[in-house]
């Protein structure tokens, strides 16, 4: 007889435009599984083919992400 499996907890949220963290590890009677990995970062801006114009504020301190 297999015991009952507990799911790990989830990871948490990154800053603007980093990963999250890993989710945690699941336990059971027999075995854990490793947790699922985390997201990647978001982009500040998704071109999506077309071209972006910049009043100011270019630098890493305004815009947090990539911008492709």
């Amino acid at each position: 007889m297999v015991g009952p499996t507990t799911g790990g907890n989830g990871g948490f949220g990154g800053d603007w435009a980093t990963a999250g963290t890993d989710g945690g590890a699941g336990s059971g009677a027999t075995a854990s599984s490793l947790g699922g990995a985390a997201g990647t970062g978001g982009k500040a801006i998704a071109l999506n083919g077309n071209a972006v114009t910049w009043f100011g504020g270019n630098n890493s301190t305004q815009v947090k992400g990539a911008v492709s």
